[in-house]
């Protein structure tokens, strides 16, 4: 399985994880098991960098609430420095009785490669743009090199 997966319990402390979980974090499943969202270790950040608390991570969001949280974007620097970015998901997961919050299934996959591609192409972007201003700009001063 591409996915990191993660099982938290009511308390939301880690009790499990796969090693697409460990592979995507840079760590051991020793190093996961027993974390919450609220260890500073985590070094999390929203998209326009600003800190991602812990408080609002979509696994301690559903353990909250109760409701499932899709597609949230999340940045993480690994033990290394690198920046990695997921995409999350997590799902509550009920006792028998269907109404006792039992923990929450995480869920998440490596977007980093796909950020990258879309820095690098909006960089080009800005950069093509520029220079269509420029041209249109030259144009509009006589600077072509047109027939005269």
């Amino acid at each position: 399985m591409q996915d990191g997966i993660v099982i938290l319990d009511a308390d939301g402390s880690i009790r499990a994880c796969n090693g697409s979980a460990e592979r995507i974090l840079g760590l051991s499943a020793e190093q996961i098991i027993g974390r919450t969202s609220l260890d500073p270790r985590w070094r999390a950040i929203h998209e326009d960098g600003s800190p991602f608390p812990g408080e609002t991570f979509p696994v301690a969001v559903t353990l909250r609430t109760g409701e499932p949280c899709s597609n949230v974007i999340m940045g993480v620097y690994k033990p290394d420095g690198d920046l990695t970015w997921f995409s999350i998901n997590s799902e509550p997961q009920f006792d028998a009785d269907g109404a006792t919050l039992a923990g929450v299934v995480g869920s998440f996959e490596d977007i980093t490669e796909y950020r990258r591609t879309e820095t690098a192409f909006q960089e080009v972007s800005t950069e093509l743009a520029s220079l269509r201003r420029k041209s249109h700009s030259d144009e509009d001063d006589g600077g072509g090199n047109g027939p005269g």
